[in-house]
């Protein structure tokens, strides 16, 4: 999904070295138009499916700040990469 998000406009490139060559190179992902959307829905399901393993293991009670901190940035990543894949209208073209 992330590869997906970087090829969009207002997408987050993906600077590290085990990037594919192309998104470090500034090329974007050909792609059918219906994939955005459905990422979408998978983030979606993952996120707010009680029986997802991730949701799951994120929404534990705890008292610890640190995980805590984790939490928040970890919804606050996907909430930004929900956001890219969603206000996508089309596939970039190349």
């Amino acid at each position: 999904m992330a590869i997906i998000a970087a090829s969009l406009p207002g997408g987050t490139p993906i600077p590290s070295h085990a990037a594919p060559d192309f998104l470090r190179n500034g090329e974007a992902l050909p792609f059918s138009p219906d994939l955005p959307a459905l990422a979408v829905r998978a983030l979606d399901r993952v996120v707010n499916d009680n029986n997802s393993e991730w949701a799951g293991l994120w929404n534990e009670e705890t008292n610890n700040e640190e995980f805590a901190e984790l939490r928040e940035e970890a919804f606050e990543q996907v909430a930004q990469l929900r956001s890219v894949l969603s206000g996508a209208g089309q596939a970039p073209t190349t």
